[in-house]
């Protein structure tokens, strides 16, 4: 290496060896990876400048000591672009190399590389070891965008929506559903996952409780702080799988057949997917995923108390307060008649899942306090069924309801005729 290279190196951490700037601070400033310039000082005290001239990085034994200036780029590729492939990383890496005339490197390696930068990353590569031997061992998440129309009654338009499952990897029962016109964001996903850990009811005696790991398929979380906390507050070993991979082809290639209408209502197609779940495909006779599940179950870790999972539930970022008549959330009225007589008048914290409206969590002074109820909603809704019907009640859709008793049939005659007269008009102004 040229002298005035090692230099530069020594340049750059000089800062830090006189205590003068963060080595973080001198890796944003200088787009150089903080386990480079780690690297750097590390091999400065110990060797003085002539540490400095190490081209191969006495700490990669298991990448075969490649150039570190082909793993600094390798680096530098997947921190500026966390979401690309390893596939594209690899193909950007073999360029680089070309250029500087070093020798090239497998796929493996490059792979090894970024995985060590992010553990809980990981790739097409590695996927056969994803089979699981047991149920309950792993639970998977998949969320896959289906040809399926259906009204989206909030905006007055019709969409394609999102069915996101979460199954056991062993029997490919599923444990938990939801639909969206949107990808899930993590809080989504990891809510999911508290309805797939939770028993359901008394009548529906699926196996429930925590995995030993988690799945999230074709996913990408670049704060990790969410991950960390549940994986170590749940015991759970959780991993993101970048890209694409077809999961449950049987179940959407099925699900196709039986959706047969042109467009659908969401609280249609969400009971029609309960329906197909629950009596069909987890208890199909040649298949058996319901009988897997239970039948081979080594470990089996239950959830005695509720509160465990509260973890995984979505947070109000505003505190509210408690009222006479209890405390309003997303335009209903909540209450716990007893609980709520000793904190009348206080700051709360609201904790809630979007699967489940009829109940929110209350903690006072950072410390549960209690449930409250909204009966009215008890079993009917969640949050995308509840924001529909109050806007399908507005005054606007009143005058134009014939038979109040028959009021989802009316209006969904309505926002179809709404919808293809907006579709129109658009198609004539194009």
């Amino acid at each position: 290496m040229e002298k005035d290279t090692i230099q530069k190196r020594y340049e750059i951490i000089e800062p830090f060896l006189n205590k003068e700037q963060k080595l973080k601070k001198i890796s944003k400033e200088k787009n150089i990876p903080y386990s480079t310039l780690k690297r750097w000082v590390k091999n400065f005290k110990k060797n003085g400048m002539i540490g400095l001239d190490n081209l191969a990085r006495s700490d990669k034994n298991t990448y075969r000591s490649i150039n570190n200036n082909v793993e600094d780029f390798i680096e530098n590729t997947y921190n500026n672009n966390p979401e690309m492939k390893i596939r594209e990383i690899y193909d950007r890496s073999l360029e680089y190399i070309k250029g500087v005339n070093e020798k090239k490197i497998s796929y493996n390696t490059v792979y090894r590389i970024v995985n060590n930068l992010d553990p809980f990353m990981k790739n097409f590569i590695n996927i056969e070891s994803y089979k699981s031997e047991y149920s309950n061992e792993r639970f998977e998440y998949v969320g896959e965008k289906v040809d399926i129309s259906v009204l989206d009654e909030i905006n007055d338009m019709r969409k394609d929506i999102y069915i996101n499952l979460i199954y056991d990897s062993y029997s490919k029962a599923i444990a938990s559903f939801s639909i969206s016109f949107e990808k899930l964001k993590l809080d989504e996903i990891l809510l999911l996952l508290r309805k797939a850990i939770l028993k359901k009811s008394k009548e529906q005696n699926f196996v429930f409780g925590v995995p030993d790991e988690f799945l999230i398929n074709d996913f990408y979380e670049k704060d990790k702080k969410k991950i960390l906390k549940v994986s170590k507050e749940l015991n759970i070993k959780i991993e993101c799988l970048k890209g694409k991979e077809e999961k449950l082809e049987c179940f959407y290639s099925e699900l196709k057949t039986r959706t047969v209408n042109d467009i659908y209502m969401y609280r249609e197609i969400k009971c029609l997917l309960n329906n197909y779940i629950l009596k069909d495909y987890n208890l199909d006779n040649e298949r058996r995923y319901y009988e897997k599940w239970n039948e081979n179950l080594k470990i089996f870790k239950r959830v005695e108390n509720e509160r465990i999972l509260d973890e995984l539930l979505l947070e109000v970022k505003s505190k509210r307060i408690i009222h006479e008549y209890g405390i309003r959330f997303q335009n209903l009225i909540y209450n716990n008649i007893e609980k709520f007589k000793s904190i009348k008048g206080e700051l709360v914290t609201i904790k809630y899942d979007v699967f489940d409206m009829s109940k929110i969590r209350i903690y006072y002074e950072d410390v549960f306090f209690c449930d409250a109820r909204c009966w009215e909603m008890e079993g009917k809704f969640d949050l995308q069924e509840l924001k529909s019907d109050q806007q399908l009640l507005k005054i606007k859709y009143y005058g134009e309801i014939i038979n109040m008793a028959n009021l989802q049939e009316e209006l969904r005659e309505i926002i179809i005729q709404n919808i293809k007269e907006n579709e129109k008009l658009i198609d004539n102004s194009n």
